[in-house]
């Protein structure tokens, strides 16, 4: 069930969650478990599987047997009473019986979807979480930036060296970013709402977030494509052909009549005698429904072989639609973080210290930082972008760690 688990380690800095008290400290996929171990949905699917297994050892019991009470005449005079028993023939019971088991191989299967799905969600949303926090965190010290600055430039006006222009400008920037703040920390909450419905308040209380990671690699393409087929939600598809041929076992062993045995007593009221009555039959198939029951069966595997290669195919399509734009993402880092930002910060740098020196405005400071914030924002959305895009191609391939770099 922990497929993508240790894929999701991948995408954090540090590789699994922190608790507050050390001692107490749980693995992302222990936390993941705990989750699972307790979640309705898996509750359910497990209560349908113990239902499953029961119904193995009720399709191995034979038919019940019949008991017939037959009373002819007003007073009695002759009463009859026999108990029958059909035996069946032709591998019927053992057929319905491999047919149970299957059932609970595939409940089984059903138990992993559900925890694949669980855990896709519990990740997405602690991402989301992990983003928000650290889009706050990089306008806090921007603002925190901008604060101190401003507490310079008062000094500065006071002793006479700025004009009170630039203290109006800069606390304007303080505004801005103090708006951004908010909005950011309604943010957070909603992430951090949504991750604690998932996990539940007090495991989602205990976890410190991580930062996202900077050196996000995919796997292999091919080694991708080739996980699809170990996928859960594929290997049910492989479940539900396997029924096709059970299904058609069973259909074929209809074909075979039953043997129906019967014993009893008669008594004659008039007579006070009693004689025993001994009776064996054999139930024919005589319209042989099976044939066409095989002929749906066969229809209806047809039909969902074709729909799982469509869905191999669409997620092979999908997957290299990922791998694309996760090289575009990287592509736009590359070209944003190697010469852009740093280039912007140098020219802050060096605006600062002329503004300190007066030998430029505010303005020209203020502008080249909300540059600076704008190139470092649309860096950190970018990071997101390629983490999220590692999910996603986590959720189509179905991957385990010893593919994960």
């Amino acid at each position: 069930m922990m497929h993508s688990v240790a894929a999701f380690c991948g995408i954090l800095v540090p590789c699994c969650i922190t608790f507050v008290n050390a001692a107490d400290s749980l693995s992302l996929p222990e936390a993941v478990a705990a989750v699972l171990e307790n979640h309705a949905l898996v509750q359910e699917v497990r209560s349908r599987i113990r239902a499953k297994e029961l119904g193995v050892d009720q399709s191995s019991l034979l038919p019940n047997p019949e008991v017939e009470v037959e009373i002819i005449g007003s007073r009695a005079e002759e009463i009859e009473g026999r108990i029958s028993q059909t035996f069946e023939l032709g591998g019927k019971r053992a057929a319905r019986k491999a047919l149970s088991r299957h059932e609970v191989s595939s409940g089984k299967a059903e138990m992993a979807i559900a925890g694949r799905d669980i855990e896709l969600e519990l990740y997405t949303q602690y991402l989301d979480l992990v983003a928000a926090v650290e889009k706050r965190h990089f306008v806090d010290s921007m603002r925190s930036l901008a604060a101190e600055m401003l507490r310079e430039t008062v000094l500065r006006v006071s002793r006479g060296a700025a004009s009170p222009l630039d203290t109006l400008r800069l606390q304007i920037e303080c505004d801005e970013l103090a708006l951004q703040q908010l909005e950011l920390a309604q943010e957070e909450q909603g992430a951090r709402s949504a991750f604690t419905a998932l996990c539940g308040d007090s495991l989602a209380r205990m976890i410190v977030p991580a930062t996202i990671h900077r050196s996000l690699e995919l796997p292999e393409f091919t080694s991708a494509v080739t996980s699809i087929r170990q996928r859960p939600d594929v290997v049910a598809t492989g479940y539900a052909l396997q029924r096709f041929d059970l299904e058609e076992a069973l259909a074929g062993a209809e074909r075979y009549p039953d043997l129906v045995a019967a014993a009893g007593v008669a008594r004659n009221g008039t007579e006070k005698t009693h004689e025993p009555l001994l009776a064996a039959a054999i139930d024919l198939p005589l319209w042989n429904r099976s044939n066409r029951s095989r002929q749906i069966i066969a229809q209806e595997r047809s039909a969902e072989e074709l729909k799982s290669a469509y869905r191999l195919a669409q997620d092979s399509v999908q997957l290299s639609t990922l791998y694309d734009k996760f090289r575009i993402c990287e592509q736009r880092l590359a070209l944003l973080s190697g010469a852009t930002v740093s280039r912007s910060e140098q020219l802050v740098a060096m605006l600062e210290t002329k503004y300190a020196n007066g030998t430029v405005g505010i303005a020209e400071v203020i502008t080249a930082r909300s540059n600076l914030l704008q190139l470092k924002a649309e860096e950190l959305d970018l990071h997101i972008e390629k983490a999220q895009v590692v999910l996603a191609v986590m959720a189509v391939s179905g991957m385990t760690l010893e593919v994960v770099k």
